[in-house]
């Protein structure tokens, strides 16, 4: 994936991170599996995480989670405010 100013996201498998770190993310589609995403600034979340998800958000400015965001009951979410390599 290019590191864009903004970018759109399209997974179901891992991401550890994108390299180098990527400045903003916006996540619509719904994830699956076992996912970690670091952004430079901020993400934004309108997705729906499935009972088997484990994922995990870092950016260094803020995380919002927009409406249409839900973790279904039995999947692993955090948030962490503190951008890419810190956690």
């Amino acid at each position: 994936m290019e590191n864009t100013d903004s970018s759109v996201l399209n997974v179901s498998k891992f991401l550890v991170r994108i390299d180098p770190c990527t400045v903003s993310l916006v996540l619509t589609h719904t994830i699956t599996d076992t996912v970690k995403f670091e952004v430079s600034t901020n993400i934004q979340a309108q997705n729906i995480l499935s009972p088997s998800a484990k994922v995990t958000y870092d950016a260094q400015n803020y995380v919002l989670l927009n409406p249409g965001f839900k973790a279904d009951q039995g999947s692993s979410f955090a948030a962490y405010v503190d951008g890419c390599g810190n956690k």
